[in-house]
């Protein structure tokens, strides 16, 4: 039985040929030779690297020439979709850098604007660590407060786009037929969810510290007079 294929990827309709296994054999020399050999193993038990390790260290010596490696070393789309999450990792952390420098920025000049709080509690009696502590926690329950909201508002919008998917257009109309579908879907990462929100209120908190100590070391009366 022979007859054409048309793939949905162009460029696979000038290099791809599918044929039974017996044919290239014959059509290679092969006879009963072979080129590759595939196992299976009980990733429960034995991962692919590590038992693409263990191969490689006990047939390598006896023959030089074969090449073991395990699927995660060979699979392309694999190897993509690593390279894509690394890259992705860069600008999340882009990002996060970028918010952080907003999030100290703004709370010490909330700090510094407010010299004339800061005599008025110093004329009270209030002093030092008192201070600190008062601005810390402070910008701790606000950073809460717009952590949890933020979050909140985050996952209803990932839950609600989640479910109708994001339209990808032209950009893989052409890959249908490989089962990649057109539609981007977000997903909800428990454990990302949780390191931002906690990152976003230790940076908040922590920002405070160096400019209420500052603030807190200045007299009551220079605090007053400030405008």
């Amino acid at each position: 039985m022979t007859g054409l294929l048309a793939y949905p990827v162009t460029s696979l309709n000038g290099t791809t040929v599918l044929m039974p296994l017996d044919t290239a054999q014959r059509l290679l020399l092969m006879e009963d030779g072979l080129s590759e050999i595939l196992l299976t193993v009980d990733e429960k038990a034995l991962s692919a690297d590590d038992a693409a390790t263990l191969l490689r260290k006990d047939l390598g010596p006896s023959y030089p020439d074969l090449k073991i490696e395990s699927w995660l070393e060979t699979n392309l789309v694999f190897s993509m979709m690593n390279l894509a999450s690394n890259i992705y990792n860069v600008f999340a952390l882009f990002f996060f850098v970028l918010g952080s420098s907003v999030i100290i920025n703004t709370t010490i000049m909330v700090i510094y604007e407010r010299m004339k709080e800061i005599g008025t509690l110093g004329a009270m009696g209030m002093r030092g660590r008192e201070l600190t502590r008062l601005f810390f926690l402070e910008a701790f329950f606000i950073s809460l407060i717009g952590a949890l909201a933020g979050t909140a508002v985050g996952i209803i919008i990932i839950l609600a786009v989640g479910k109708s998917g994001i339209p990808l257009g032209t950009m893989v109309e052409d890959m249908e037929g490989f089962n990649m579908s057109n539609y981007l879907y977000l997903g909800l990462s428990l454990k990302n969810t949780v390191v931002v929100f906690i990152y976003s209120v230790a940076v908040a908190s922590l920002s405070t510290f160096i400019p209420s100590r500052r603030a807190s070391k200045i007299e009551p009366v220079e605090a007053l007079r400030a405008i």
